[in-house]
């Protein structure tokens, strides 16, 4: 058998929320689990901003697709403001590694 250990990806929370409450039901611990996937991202995002405060930093910024409705709905409700009028640009592949060699 081959066991694989890697990052959780976007959309697994509720998977590694499992594994967290599978371990606590082992440990008879389930009581002390407090979380949810709704809570899991609330808390980071309150921890950024936190560390944003803490540091003097002006504002936080994250990316989200368009089409997820209901993270924007978070968000937003969170006071967040869209900000349409910037565009992303990526750096990746050849063009990636031809920068980071002095070469663009």
């Amino acid at each position: 058998m081959t066991i694989t250990i890697r990052p959780a990806r976007p959309g697994e929370e509720g998977l590694v929320l499992g594994f967290i409450r599978a371990l606590a039901d082992y440990e008879r611990l389930a009581h002390e689990v407090e979380a949810d996937e709704a809570a899991i991202g609330a808390a980071l995002l309150a921890n950024f901003a936190r560390r944003c405060v803490a540091e003097g930093l002006g504002r936080l910024e994250w990316w989200v697709l368009d089409w997820n409705e209901a993270a924007i709905g978070v968000y937003t409700s969170l006071g967040a403001q869209p900000m349409d009028q910037w565009t992303v640009f990526r750096l990746s592949g050849e063009a990636l590694e031809r920068l980071a060699e002095g070469s663009a």
